[in-house]
């Protein structure tokens, strides 16, 4: 019966060797083995490979396949397709490709020509977490998509399947919405790829990368006045070096603002901005960003450093229309009630072409402003007309404004915020009810010494109870490849709760997101608790998993919730 079987699958044109099937069909190689599928199309690259039905590749009419080899001078397709047992071989003008398929993994070979800088790309845009690492040993760094570093061993999440590729130089992105993974050929250089699907663990399963308010927790009536969930997104304005005074000086004005975000700054308030990011990057994390009910959108001024007055107006409308996108994107967030988009501040450096593409992308907000987001959903902050107004504007303002220049934009943005909600009464000082508090995320995991999740870039709080000590205790938190803090452990601390202040460093500017493992020495330590930063900058009440801590007062900034 099996000898009928392999017959007829070699009348099919189905080639089958050991527990690999590979046939041509319609001028497509089409590969399946144990654990995979795959497609290699009449270019002879990788389109597909699917592992328990998911998706680990992308390809669409932007996208010219969903693994390629490029040069300055594009993508070239293969010559021939020579197919002899279970390898398939193809060149072209870049190099020679041979793929060699076996029942758990591909294994690709590149021999480049003599031609610098090709490049081996591989792109997906479904995927929503990966980890990395230089070596099979090194604990892996986890992050979410897209990744940003220089690694040779990759593995990529997609539901309950996963896929480890091996062979690569760096990961980056975004590239139109893409994760990009890159290996680049030296002349006549031979490497050697390694496709490996595989099923993800327990462990990998639970991580997660975005915080929502969560629906097991209300702010609705937790206090008086009830407070106005507020997420700002941006880039490094939003909460780098004094960008956290910028919601100091809302709440100065404002105190029923609770701030929302992935992150936590300096003095602990959450925001969702990140350092670097322009509008493609915002909109590669878009799926990262928590739902809530109010958003306040400041992004663009990296979209616009051009250096060349012929590319300021297409920059210009590029820069515009990915924020449109990004307003859109947030529109479809659960709850969303208002998204408050703001001009792209002007901004004094030694680039003036930045600020007046700045400026003409804010006209081509502001004259498609009506047709393209719904009236009562999107309200727009005028920042960039009254602060020109203002006499010498541009030492208070720069690329990051001053103190003084984020007190000027923080009214401007009240004053807007108070006006489009009808809140006559802005200075309302907010009282929390009995029985609430501010939620909290204790990161740690006594059962594995570490974070079960990676830990984004920001501020963070790390508290314990110190059972005993020896000389020259310490405690260590270290993650990644950069990732290290030393906390000393004295003999008075016996018998104490101790709690210590620390900052990642920013993502991407020396810091990749990681799980973090923590390590004692020469003391034993129980009732771990690492927390992102609160605006009091004291530990919250000792918790597992996600609680509510009503015994701390909550700080002006913080979301006052009770639990259902």
């Amino acid at each position: 019966m099996k000898l009928l079987q392999v017959c007829v699958l070699l009348f099919a044109g189905i080639s089958l060797l050991g527990e690999v099937a590979i046939k041509q069909e319609n001028k497509q190689w089409k590969i399946s083995g144990e654990d995979y599928s795959a497609t290699i199309g009449e270019a002879g690259y990788l389109r597909s490979i699917k592992i328990k039905g998911k998706e680990f590749l992308s390809s669409s009419k932007k996208v010219p396949g969903g693994a390629y080899l490029c040069h300055k001078k594009g993508v070239k397709k293969s010559r021939t397709l020579n197919l002899s047992g279970n390898t398939l071989t193809g060149e072209n003008t870049y190099a020679q490709m041979t793929y060699k398929f076996e029942p758990k993994k591909i294994t690709l070979t590149v021999t480049n020509r003599k031609i610098n800088n090709v490049l081996y790309l591989i792109i997906n845009n479904e995927i929503k977490k990966v980890n990395y690492s230089n070596s099979p040993k090194a604990v892996p760094t986890v992050a979410a998509v897209p990744a940003k570093a220089r690694c040779r061993i990759t593995r990529w999440f997609n539901g309950d399947a996963a896929l480890d590729i091996i062979g690569s130089d760096s990961l980056w992105g975004p590239w139109k919405g893409h994760q990009v993974w890159q290996a680049r050929f030296k002349p006549e250089q031979k490497r050697t790829i390694e496709f490996v699907p595989r099923d993800t663990t327990e462990a990998e399963k639970n991580l997660k990368i975005s915080e929502s308010i969560a629906e097991n927790f209300s702010y609705t009536s937790a206090s008086t006045p009830q407070q106005i969930p507020f997420c700002m997104i941006g880039d490094s304005i939003t909460w780098a070096g004094k960008g956290d005074y910028w919601r100091k000086y809302l709440l100065e004005l404002f105190p029923r603002l609770a701030f929302v975000g992935t992150h936590t700054a300096v003095l602990g308030y959450g925001h969702a901005g990140e350092g670097g990011n322009g509008t493609g990057r915002v909109l590669g994390r878009i799926k990262a960003i928590p739902d809530c009910p109010y958003y306040s959108l400041l992004i663009g001024t990296n979209d616009t450093g051009v250096k060349d007055k012929a590319k300021s107006q297409p920059r210009a409308k590029r820069t515009a229309k990915n924020i449109q996108k990004i307003v859109l994107e947030l529109l479809k967030k659960k709850g969303v009630k208002k998204v408050f988009l703001c001009s792209i501040l002007p901004c004094q450096t030694n680039n003036p072409l930045r600020d007046s593409t700045n400026s003409a992308t804010n006209v081509i907000l502001r004259k498609e402003f009506d047709s393209i987001f719904p009236k009562d959903k999107v309200v727009w902050i005028e920042f960039e007309k009254p602060i020109r107004a203002i006499k010498n504007w541009g030492p208070k303002i720069k690329l990051h404004p001053t103190l003084e220049g984020y007190k000027i934009i923080a009214k401007i943005h009240a004053d807007k915020i108070a006006e489009t909600l009808g809140i006559k009464d802005m200075s309302a000082k907010v009282v929390a009810k009995a029985g609430t508090g501010v939620r909290v995320n204790n990161l740690f995991d006594a059962k594995t010494n570490s974070t079960n999740n990676p830990v984004i870039a920001g501020w963070y709080t790390l508290s314990l109870s110190v059972k005993s000590v020896a000389e020259k205790a310490t405690v260590t938190l270290s993650g990644g490849n950069t990732f290290k803090k030393i906390f000393k452990i004295t003999a008075s601390d016996k018998g104490k709760r101790l709690s210590f202040i620390f900052f990642t460093a920013y993502e991407g500017y020396g810091y990749n997101r990681s799980i973090i493992k923590l390590k004692s020495n020469g003391c034993k330590i129980d009732k771990v608790l690492l927390e992102k930063r609160r605006p009091s900058g004291k530990a919250s009440i000792y918790g597992k998993g996600i609680y509510i801590d009503n015994k701390s007062n909550a700080a002006p900034g913080e979301l006052i919730e009770k639990a259902k």
